[in-house]
């Protein structure tokens, strides 16, 4: 909580924080979330299929247990398109998104899915270091594959506005940054030629050996986020940022 209020200096005072671990499912989760009437979720990005599936369920135990009726979760574009016979499926983390919802309104608590297409910090952690050190980057993307990129921050807008707006609950959000962010490697390449005056290389490499993250780069190479949304104009009534000005703040 205090680093909380930290990071966050103007926490009204009447909001209050509370201390639990949501990988964690215990007395100390259940007491945080005991007379909330709606929550947010979001799981730790770094956990493979299996504990994404068990904490998912874990959570949603708890959140009946403490009387919650509307979850607000944080889920992944196109999970479920491939059983509509829409397009590709994300492998075992789709998977595991898919199980968690479904079994989170098994317990009857209303779900409203954030599904967001790829984290734009996903580049700070991943490709930044290496084009700092020496203008290179790669992924297993390929050369024709394009994928969207959209920011924490809108994500982080159109959820607040999920879990404040009882018109919403229920509803699948798709969660996008605009056209322009939609890109392959080498338009990604050309960006950020243009933003760091100077050569950028692009290295295809291959997935790791992982089953996770062979799905995951199996769905991203046959297209899987190659989509556009209104949904942060439609829930926020602004447009949302795009991957170049995401750029300007991070490599500035």
């Amino acid at each position: 909580p205090d680093t909380l209020r930290g990071r966050l200096p103007t926490l009204p005072k009447f909001v209050e924080t509370a201390k639990a671990d949501i990988t964690q499912a215990g007395d100390q989760l259940f007491q945080a979330l005991k007379g909330c009437d709606r929550v947010f979720m979001c799981l730790p990005q770094a956990i493979g299929s299996g504990d994404m599936e068990r904490c998912s369920n874990a959570f949603a135990d708890i959140c009946k247990q403490a009387g919650v009726k509307v979850v607000v979760r944080i889920s992944s574009l196109g999970i479920d398109d491939h059983l509509q016979g829409k397009g590709p499926t994300q492998g075992p983390l789709g998977e595991a998104h898919v199980k968690g919802e479904t079994y989170l309104r098994s317990l009857g608590i209303t779900l409203t899915s954030i599904r967001p297409t790829s984290f734009s910090t996903n580049f700070v952690k991943y490709d930044l270091p290496s084009l700092r050190s020496d203008s290179t980057f790669s992924s297993p993307l390929g050369s024709e594959a394009a994928v969207n990129w959209v920011t924490c921050r809108d994500i982080a807008k159109v959820s607040a506005k999920a879990l404040l707006d009882t018109s919403m609950d229920g509803k699948t959000l798709n969660v996008t940054g605009p056209a322009s962010s939609t890109l392959t490697a080498p338009q990604m390449t050309s960006l950020l030629e243009k933003k760091l005056g100077t050569s950028v290389r692009y290295s295809e490499v291959s997935a790791p050996p992982i089953p996770d993250l062979e799905g995951l780069w199996n769905f991203l190479r046959s297209g899987g986020f190659n989509v556009c949304t209104d949904v942060v104009k439609e829930v926020t009534g602004e447009e949302p940022e795009s991957f170049e000005d995401f750029l300007e703040s991070v490599l500035a």
